[in-house]
């Protein structure tokens, strides 16, 4: 996804948030690790390698508080495979989405497509470790990943996606949806 590539023919409206467009990089995880943690103990990423159509990606998941006074919040939840039945029928590899409710774009917000359902887990506050346990628990199981979010394509390279915890633009939000081996949906 590196500018001027095919894979980034998007070109985003001046209303969104981010640079780059929004989208989901769809594949098989080939590596999962934390960033550093800093002085304090605390984590700011939990990156996930995915390979794609014989290309890697890094996807670079966002659990920084950014000194809020809550912490971030997270939910981990069964998702309605019919729900998500456009992006499944997806192939591997990168896939621009306009934000709109036709798209295949997460809205948890204005839609109810993951809006917490009776029986469902509620969002859950903490600081970035307690997210990236909750997020290792879901990713273990993990056959094939469906990462929302920014494109981006730098030195040497390498390529991914970032502001995973966007929400079609927007500067709250976002998710990575996962199948596990027992083909359920989660995220």
């Amino acid at each position: 996804m590196r500018p001027g590539s095919p894979e980034l023919a998007f070109t985003p409206p001046r209303f969104y948030c981010l640079n780059n467009g929004y989208g989901v990089l769809i594949g098989i995880k080939t590596k999962y690790y934390r960033d550093d943690a800093d002085d304090l103990g605390r984590f700011y990423h939990g990156n996930i390698e995915i390979r794609a159509k014989n290309r890697k990606y890094h996807c670079a998941i966002d659990v920084d508080p950014k000194n809020t006074p809550d912490g971030i919040q997270w939910r981990v939840a069964t998702l309605d495979r019919n729900a998500f039945s456009q992006i499944l029928g997806l192939s591997d590899g990168w896939h621009a989405l306009a934000s709109n409710d036709t798209s295949g774009a997460l809205d948890y917000i204005r839609s109810g497509l993951l809006a917490v359902q009776p029986g469902q887990p509620t969002w859950e506050s903490g600081v970035g470790t307690d997210a990236l346990l909750a997020l290792e628990g879901v990713i273990e199981d993990t056959t094939r990943f469906y990462i929302f979010g920014e494109p981006f394509g730098g030195t040497n390279n390498r390529s991914g996606v970032h502001n995973i915890h966007q929400n079609q633009g927007d500067p709250v939000g976002g998710a990575t949806i996962s199948r596990m081996r027992s083909g359920r949906m989660g995220g």
